[in-house]
């Protein structure tokens, strides 16, 4: 039995979709969430990397945009370390819900680009 994560935030940018040998779909995209620093005593962003596989991650595409607030349950966290030895988690869900759009772009809060790690 693995660890069960659920997400809820707004997505940072627009989802990438790519296909495996076989076809199937596999989007990804970053969704801010926030956490509490108790030491601090201030909120700070967190930054999850969120992946859909197969029709919901084609669906995913269609729908989720930049600025959406999202919710993605019981999914499960995979880490992996790079060349470098730094080590990146994953999120990877079987289903999302769309809880909010933007009213207009303009109402969205810019995202700088180097505050959105992937």
């Amino acid at each position: 039995m693995g660890l069960t994560v659920n997400i809820s935030g707004r997505v940072g940018q627009d989802p990438e979709t790519r296909y495996s040998q076989g076809g199937m779909a596999i989007t990804s995209f970053s969704v801010a969430c926030e956490e509490y620093d108790r030491k601090a005593r201030e909120k700070k962003t967190v930054w999850c990397r969120c992946i859909l596989f197969g029709k919901v991650g084609e669906r995913a595409a269609q729908v989720v945009k930049k600025g959406v607030v999202v919710e993605l349950l019981a999914g499960k966290m995979n880490s992996r370390e790079s060349d470098g030895g730094k080590v990146y988690t994953d999120y990877i869900f079987n289903d999302f819900t769309v809880l909010a759009f933007p009213a207009r772009n303009d109402d969205c809060p810019e995202i700088p680009e180097d505050e959105v790690p992937f």
